[in-house]
C-alpha cells in the first residue's frame, strides 16, 4: 500500500536462524465409535445421506444440514468428545492456549476444564466481553508461572497479544482459515527461556467437517512450516 516490498523471509528460515521458536505438531485423532457405526448420520465421513437433487432440484438434505448437525452434536456431547484432549493436556507442564470461535462452545470448554482441573491447574477464560483488567490478570499469570490454561476467543487472542511465556496452542474447534491459523501459531513462536519449541496440538474427530478442515490445516503446515505432524495419537470414545 505504501511502497514496494524491500525484503521478505520464510518462516522456516527465521526458525533455523533462531529468531523464532521451532514448532512441534501433535495430531490428536478422536474416533467417536457411535458416529463411526452410523452411516445415516449426516456428518459421517461416508454418510449414506447425499446431496442428490431430485427432478425438481431438491436435495435429500439441505446444503448446511450436515454442518449444523455436527455443531449441534459437539454442543450436546462436548464432555465425552473433549475428555481425551483434556486428559492429554493435563500432563503438559507449560502454558497452553485453546482458541474458540463460538461463545457457547468456549463457555462449554471453560466450564468443563475448570471442573476437571479444579485445584490442579489455573484455567482462564477470555472473550470479547471480558474486561481489560481481567485479560491482563491472565497474561500476568502466564508470564509469572507455568502450567496455566487459557481458553480464549480467536477474534480476541489470535493477534495483538504478547505472551512470551506461551508454549502450547490447541486447535480444538474446526477452522480452515489460512490467516487465523498462521496468526494463532505466531502467538507461540516468540522466544522464551522456558521453552525449547512451541507445541501445536491439533485435534480432529472422525466427522465430515472436522476431517475436511484438518486436511486444510495440514496443507498450511506443509506450505508455511515445511512440516507434517511429528506425532499422531488416536483415541477411541
Amino acid at each position: 500500500m505504501f511502497s514496494r516490498i524491500v525484503y521478505t523471509e520464510d518462516i522456516v528460515n527465521l526458525q533455523d536462524a533462531g529468531y523464532i521458536s521451532k514448532l512441534k505438531i501433535t495430531l490428536l485423532k478422536i474416533v467417536d465409535t457411535v458416529v463411526e457405526g452410523d452411516r445415516n448420520c449426516l456428518f459421517h465421513m461416508n454418510s449414506l445421506k447425499k446431496y442428490k437433487p431430485d427432478e425438481y432440484g431438491y436435495s435429500e438434505i439441505a446444503f448446511d444440514d450436515a454442518n449444523n448437525a455436527e455443531h449441534a452434536y459437539f454442543e450436546k456431547h462436548y464432555a465425552e468428545l473433549y475428555k481425551p484432549v483434556f486428559d492429554y493436556l493435563f500432563k503438559l507442564q507449560y502454558n497452553t492456549l485453546i482458541l474458540f470461535d463460538r461463545i457457547e462452545v468456549g463457555k462449554n470448554i471453560f466450564n468443563y476444564a475448570k471442573e476437571l482441573y479444579a485445584g490442579k491447574k489455573q484455567v482462564f477464560y477470555i472473550d470479547g466481553s471480558i474486561d481489560v483488567k481481567e485479560r491482563e490478570k491472565a497474561r500476568d499469570s502466564f508470564e509469572q508461572s507455568d502450567g496455566n490454561l487459557l481458553i480464549a476467543q480467536t477474534a480476541t487472542f489470535s493477534t495483538g497479544i504478547n505472551i512470551k511465556r506461551l508454549t502450547g496452542l490447541v486447535f480444538l474447534t474446526s477452522s480452515k482459515s489460512f490467516s487465523r491459523t498462521i496468526q494463532s501459531i505466531g502467538r507461540t513462536l516468540r522466544l522464551h527461556e522456558s521453552k525449547t519449541k512451541a507445541h501445536l496440538i491439533d485435534v480432529s474427530w472422525n466427522f465430515k467437517y472436522s476431517h475436511k478442515h484438518l486436511n486444510d490445516r495440514l496443507a498450511i503446515y506443509r506450505s508455511m512450516y515445511n512440516k507434517k505432524p511429528d506425532e499422531v495419537l488416536t483415541f477411541k470414545i
